[in-house]
């Protein structure tokens, strides 16, 4: 009965946010892993969300790099470099699940109308 009125008080005045870093940074791996856009679109576009300023530009491209970098990902990236109609820019994240074998892929970044980043795909 105890544990219930606790994880009922947690729910109700904690708000037990289940996106949490943590939780984020594992659908980003195992998406990664799996090679599964659907647990890493959502949180790209969570990151991207968060940023102070979502405008298509290398600054705020580097900005989503780090914030995916606190995910013990390393990052690297070229802004604008894929000459598409919209142009895209890539982040390439890889990480060694188990310290020996690395695994990467690349995201693609691309902007709508309002010239807004948004997630565009991701690929070997």
């Amino acid at each position: 009965m105890l544990r219930l009125v606790m994880i009922l008080s947690c729910i109700a005045f904690l708000g037990c946010d289940k996106n949490t870093l943590e939780n984020r940074c594992a659908r980003l791996k195992d998406g990664i892993t799996a090679n599964d856009m659907g647990k890493v679109e959502p949180v790209v576009s969570y990151e991207i969300s968060r940023l102070s300023s979502r405008t298509y530009n290398q600054a705020n491209l580097q900005a989503l790099a780090n914030a995916l970098g606190n995910c013990s990902v390393t990052t690297q990236l070229c802004f604008d470099c894929i000459k598409t109609l919209p142009s895209q820019s890539e982040i390439i994240v890889s990480y060694s699940p188990d310290g020996i074998i690395v695994i990467r892929k690349v995201i693609d970044i691309s902007y709508d109308a309002g010239n807004t980043m948004r997630f565009h795909n991701m690929h070997d």
